[in-house]
């Protein structure tokens, strides 16, 4: 249902959607939605030193995205 509500949007002028769920980027990009993963864009905005990645993994791993990835950034530098 998220997934379809998203391709609505899209098709109403959205050049790119921003998920927090990996099965939802993967059938949103099998029918060609320009999509990218909230991990992705955390990563470009601390490359460009707007956030600090481990604050941002940590924010979104409290409202419950925990995946790998996050885990990873999470267990960086923690010893």
């Amino acid at each position: 249902m998220g997934e379809a509500e998203a391709a609505i949007l899209y098709q109403r002028g959205f050049d790119l959607l921003i998920v927090a769920d990996r099965k939802a980027e993967r059938k949103l990009k099998s029918i060609g939605i320009n999509v990218i993963d909230i991990v992705d864009v955390g990563f470009e905005a601390a490359t460009k030193g707007v956030i600090n990645i481990k604050d941002f993994a940590k924010a979104i791993s409290k409202a419950g995205y925990r995946t790998e990835r996050v885990e990873q950034i999470l267990r960086i530098n923690s010893g």
